[in-house]
């Protein structure tokens, strides 16, 4: 384009305001669009994070109730899961949660078993861990922080 058609062009523009208004509503549009979108979609894949992480501990505490079906008492240590030929739980190796983190697995006594995953912090111990218990007795607890946190 030559610059005395850019100017006939913009000329044109100004003379009619409603394509200007319409321009710029587009252009608030896609910059609003540009600052949300990503905000949303991090929300989002966070709280799928956590749902995937629960619904992984809820996996484990069947595997553990399937073992105590079989063998009258908990398993000592979550490697019992895995190398027995029953089958209690799939993974030829260790599962993690959804951060990357394996599983903490631990005998607690001989009536409850813990399923630990560390979190989006990817620490033990900490107030974001998701935490599941299962026992031989009836003493269930469906993950001990029920819900998605609200902030991390």
């Amino acid at each position: 384009m030559t610059k005395e058609k850019v100017i006939l062009y913009v000329h044109q523009i100004s003379r009619n305001p409603f394509k200007v208004t319409k321009m710029l509503l587009a252009s608030a549009v896609l910059i609003i669009l540009t600052y949300i979108l990503p905000v949303v979609y991090r929300e989002r894949q966070r709280q799928a994070r956590f749902v995937a992480t629960q619904q992984s501990i809820a996996a484990i505490q069947r595997a553990v109730e399937q073992y105590v079906k079989a063998n009258d008492k908990l398993p000592d240590t979550f490697d019992q899961l895995l190398e027995d030929d029953n089958g209690y739980i799939e993974y030829p190796w260790r599962p993690k949660d959804a951060w990357g983190t394996p599983f903490l697995c631990t005998k607690i006594d001989e009536n409850r078993f813990e399923i630990r995953s560390a979190g989006p912090d990817k620490f033990m111990n900490t107030d974001d861990d998701l935490v599941g218990l299962s026992g031989n007795n009836q003493e269930r607890i469906r993950n001990k922080q029920v819900g998605i946190p609200t902030k991390m």
